[in-house]
């Protein structure tokens, strides 16, 4: 077996840590979207929990 190199594990941090960050936004946009269904529904506060949730994630979202 060979050893890995510094460079090879470097990139498989790098491409471990992007991978990571875009876990939030699937997360957010999953939270988005049950805000819509519950404000759909009638269920206004519930809906602004599930929006502060996306919000917390993503940022991108506020």
């Amino acid at each position: 077996m060979k050893p890995i190199s510094i460079y090879g594990l470097a990139l498989l941090v790098l491409l471990s840590l992007a991978l990571i960050g875009c876990g939030g936004s699937s997360n957010a946009e999953k939270h988005v979207a049950g805000g819509v269904e519950l404000q759909e529904q009638g269920r206004v506060e519930a809906a602004i929990a599930e929006y502060d949730e996306a919000i917390s994630l993503d940022s991108e979202y506020a």
